[in-house]
């Protein structure tokens, strides 16, 4: 089974909670950052393990509204470090500052899901993990 670590913001967890459940039921297993982490535990060592040990990485990308998006591109430079495939998915391209896209990284897949279904999204990042 492969699997991905699932970056986000607040903003988009809900986007993100569909996104995991719909990769799911392609048979990728999905770590929610934020949502599978348990007040008290060691954050750092867990992030570390699932980013090392996931197949792939998403970042969806912080909405420009976003308090604050550290959190994403700090993880998103532990899966750099690990060599992951990064995939950047844009729930709706005109919420992010396009400025902050990290088109620099190697290894990376974008995919603005702005007019495609959470299927389509889906197919396409598990078409990148499985890869």
């Amino acid at each position: 089974m492969n699997s991905v670590f699932i970056s986000h913001d607040p903003q988009n967890r809900a986007f993100a909670a569909d996104l995991a459940k719909s990769l799911e039921d392609r048979g990728i297993k999905s770590f929610l950052a934020g949502n599978d982490l348990r007040a008290g535990s060691n954050w750092l060592e867990i992030l570390k393990c699932e980013v090392q040990t996931a197949d792939g990485f998403i970042l969806v990308m912080p909405a420009k509204t976003a308090k604050s998006s550290n959190n994403a591109f700090f993880e998103t430079g532990v899966a750099r470090a690990f060599g992951k495939i990064v995939i950047i998915v844009v729930p709706d391209i005109q919420d992010v500052d396009q400025s902050n896209i990290p088109l620099e990284i190697a290894n990376t897949v974008i995919v603005d899901a702005t007019k495609k279904s959470l299927k389509s999204v889906a197919d396409t990042v598990a078409g990148a993990v499985q890869r």
